[in-house]
């Protein structure tokens, strides 16, 4: 009788321990994206400024420096100038619901400030999404300029794998 349970023993336990690793892995992975969820929620809620504030945050942890946020009296469309490798950057803080999309108007407001002060890199934080029509319009950017788009997804991918 004890050979008949020890031989189930040998034979089955790898795939217990498989499996048992299996559902770790997927509770593991389920925890990382209520996180992910909890932190978007969260910026969500934020106000404008606050928002803002966060971003610059962001930027400084993504290596950009001179960080300024700007009042809607100093700037034109923009909510913060920043620098990286000696490149000036026009930074756009939009909150939106994670199913919205952000629009084209929010990408030629930034880029008519960027021509009007001969910004030539520009930056867009937003916690919604971006459609393919979005994505279409970038490749109609003049050539001497550059738009980086920083969506909700890409925010939460960064939240989990932070550098």
């Amino acid at each position: 009788m004890f050979d008949y349970i020890y031989i189930f023993l040998v034979l089955i336990s790898p795939f217990i321990g498989k499996l048992i690793k299996n559902i770790y892995l997927i509770y593991k992975l389920k925890k990382e994206y209520v996180k992910s969820t909890d932190i978007l929620n969260y910026m969500q809620s934020l106000t404008k400024d606050e928002f803002t504030i966060w971003a610059c945050d962001f930027l400084y942890n993504n290596n950009f420096s001179n960080i300024v946020t700007c009042s809607n009296s100093q700037c034109h469309s923009q909510d913060i100038v920043c620098t990286k490798d000696q490149n000036t950057f026009y930074v756009l803080c939009k909150q939106s619901s994670s199913t919205e999309s952000l629009t084209k108007d929010d990408i030629d407001s930034l880029l008519g400030s960027m021509i009007l002060d001969n910004i030539h890199k520009g930056i867009v934080v937003t916690t919604g999404t971006i459609s393919k029509a979005l994505k279409d319009s970038l490749s109609s950017i003049p050539n001497d300029y550059y738009i980086q788009i920083i969506s909700g997804d890409d925010l939460k991918y960064s939240i989990n794998h932070p550098k």
